[in-house]
């Protein structure tokens, strides 16, 4: 059974676009952007409350940092007598 040349071409054209935009994406992500994203405004509202400055989530917020998580406390455990 052979493939009709209509068939081959869809087949071709569709292959010809999924590498053009494989490049695109390779390019985007390979290339720093030209201007770095501007920051967000810290309060855009004055009469917005601001948080305790004591808070994790306002020391993240105003330093621009993600929130680091914080070590569990490790359980104590129940040691065995020796024998």
């Amino acid at each position: 059974m052979s493939t009709s040349p209509e068939t081959f071409s869809k087949v071709k054209n569709l292959l010809r676009k999924m590498d053009q935009s494989i490049d695109s994406a390779r390019s985007r992500r390979l290339t720093p952007p030209a201007v770095p994203p501007a920051p967000a405004p810290m309060n855009a509202n004055p009469q917005a409350p601001t948080p305790p400055s004591h808070s994790i989530q306002a020391a993240a917020a105003a330093s621009n940092a993600p929130i680091r998580a914080r070590a569990m406390a490790r359980p104590i455990l129940q040691q065995r007598p020796a024998i």
